[in-house]
């Protein structure tokens, strides 16, 4: 189950799209700094999970969310990089994963000087990138009973990179400009920051692992999911912000239990509430497909297969 577990030229020249920002604001605004209820009376603020489908007893099907994460699994610390397609992740019986997570742009604490493009696709481990601070803070967690005390660890980790490796201010206006049914194309983001088109391209597939169109893509896919989960009544007990969480990165921290990864949240219980709410075995897609920006369903059904790897109605037929 799951646990709940964006100044240089650029910058004047797009007032619309970045400010300026205090010191403490910019600490939580632009690396998204929080922290998520994870047990009843631990400090808190909603968390948004990883996308993954169930495939099977032991198997997590992880969906590409456009994130990057930092995982505590198995007693090692590993990087989550961004995927550009649907993965399968072998699962033990109970077994618990604490992730913070990173929204699109906002990868250089975990990162540092590697663009994301290295690690997309990839799972290294953390002592790949960090050295020997990597095993200081395995040390510092290994001992930690709550998943939201490791979670809060990992953050305040994260945190401590922000000075020397602050997220790229301009990337994360883009993924957020981005991320909405109707984006701006590329070349009016890039006129409005000031960058040429080739340049603003190059910096957001270092900083989120995709170029600006695959971003969009994935965003897109991503806010698919999320118009399914709203859809379900309130009384589903579907794990997503109404659940606990850990500190985070981005637009999450996550912790999980009993069988899926960081982050991850099964479409299957989001379609079966859909279900119970409208008697329907699927939800609307149609609807979803005009209010999220495809041209049509054909549309978003061709999206859906790229993202999870099967249709719409494959997807909802995973709930019978």
């Amino acid at each position: 189950m799951w646990v709940r577990r964006a100044p240089d030229r650029g910058d004047d020249a797009a007032p619309g799209l970045i400010r300026d920002l205090d010191a403490d604001e910019a600490r939580t605004r632009l690396t998204g700094a929080s922290t998520a209820r994870a047990i009843p009376d631990s400090p808190g603020a909603d968390a948004e999970p990883e996308r993954t489908l169930a495939t099977g007893a032991g198997i997590a099907r992880v969906v590409p969310d456009g994130c990057t994460d930092l995982l505590w699994r198995r007693g090692a610390l590993e990087i989550a990089g961004p995927d550009t397609a649907h993965r399968e992740v072998p699962l033990e019986p109970g077994e618990l994963i604490v992730g913070v997570r990173l929204r699109p742009g906002a990868a250089r604490p975990l990162l540092g000087a590697v663009p994301a493009t290295a690690v997309t696709n990839a799972q290294p481990g953390l002592r790949e990138l960090w050295g020997e601070a990597a095993l200081r803070l395995s040390d510092a967690v290994s001992g930690q009973r709550e998943p939201w005390r490791i979670a809060a660890t990992l953050a305040e980790a994260l945190m401590a990179r922000c000075d020397a490796h602050a997220p790229d201010r301009v990337a994360l206006a883009v993924a957020e400009a981005l991320d909405r049914p109707r984006p701006p194309a590329v070349a009016s983001l890039a006129w409005e920051l000031g960058y040429s088109e080739r340049h603003l391209r190059r910096r957001v597939k270092a900083s989120t692992g995709y170029g600006p169109k695959t971003l969009e893509q994935i965003l897109r896919f991503r806010r698919t999911l999320e118009a399914a989960s709203r859809m379900a009544p309130a009384s589903t007990g579907i794990a997503s912000s109404e659940s606990v969480g850990a500190a985070a990165i981005g637009s999450a921290s996550a912790v999980v239990s009993g069988g899926a990864p960081a982050g991850a949240v099964d479409p299957g219980d989001v379609l079966a509430s859909v279900a119970s709410r409208t008697g329907s075995s699927a939800p609307d897609w149609n609807r979803i497909a005009a209010e999220q920006g495809y041209a049509d369903q054909a549309h978003l059904s061709r999206q859906v297969r790229r993202w999870s790897g099967v249709s719409p109605r494959a997807l909802a037929a995973q709930t019978d």
